[in-house]
């Protein structure tokens, strides 16, 4: 498995952002074309760079650390490659009926991408994964109350910071909705009570900034699609 993850957002200027969007593949240009100019359109076409960069070290072999670190220079040395590759030779994405993109060419990994105000991430697997980025916020009583079962609420809220102890339980319960491709059209509250024990899920800290991974992997599921 491969996780990289991007934490300098801010310091990608969206000149370079827009003057990139011209030379990606159609469907990635239409996808950055539709978002407001601004730091939407900097998360999905930064998340499009380390997808790619991801998949460069899958082809070569090559398995960095968990959650390891891509800087802006490497990101923008990625950007310069593929302005090389003919669009022809880039992959082509497929849509899940929830939204999620995977690679048309069964035979390439899985993958999943998550993004908060300051970081995006990425996941590339050789079966199905789902990953989910949490940046520390005010989170309000009424919002765990609809998200947790009674004893998770209860755990939440017995916890020194509660609110880091809901971030880190949110991003498990939405990293394994992408995983399985459901989206969050399931009951929430009770989505991790009875956990298949093929699943992994492993939360990991973005510490500088404040923030939460979780990734969820394991045995490849039945439905299709989920949302990014």
């Amino acid at each position: 498995m491969i996780v990289l993850s991007f934490s300098e957002l801010p310091l990608i200027d969206i000149s370079f952002i827009n003057n990139l969007i011209p030379h990606l593949p159609p469907d990635q240009k239409a996808y950055a074309e539709a978002s407001p100019v601004g730091n939407i359109r900097r998360e999905r076409v930064v998340s499009y760079l380390l997808l790619m960069h991801a998949l460069q070290l899958h082809n070569e072999g090559v398995r960095p650390p968990m959650l390891q670190r891509i800087t802006t220079s490497e990101l923008k040395a990625t950007a310069s490659r593929l302005l090389g590759v003919p669009h022809l030779s880039q992959p082509v994405f497929l849509y899940g009926t929830h939204g999620k993109p995977s690679f048309a060419n069964g035979a390439m990994p899985h993958f999943n991408l998550s993004h908060c105000r300051r970081a995006v991430v990425v996941a590339l697997h050789e079966s199905a994964v789902g990953i989910d980025v949490e940046s520390r916020r005010r989170i309000s009583d009424q919002l765990m109350r609809h998200t947790c079962s009674t004893s998770e609420l209860e755990t939440v809220l017995a916890a020194p910071d509660p609110t880091d102890a809901f971030i880190r339980l949110w991003t498990r319960k939405e990293s394994y909705v992408k995983y399985t491709g459901t989206g969050l059209t399931v009951p929430i509250p009770t989505l991790l009570d009875n956990l298949p024990e093929a699943i992994t899920q492993q939360t990991l800290p973005l510490s500088d900034l404040d923030a939460w991974v979780t990734i969820t992997s394991g045995i490849a599921p039945s439905s299709s699609g989920n949302a990014e």
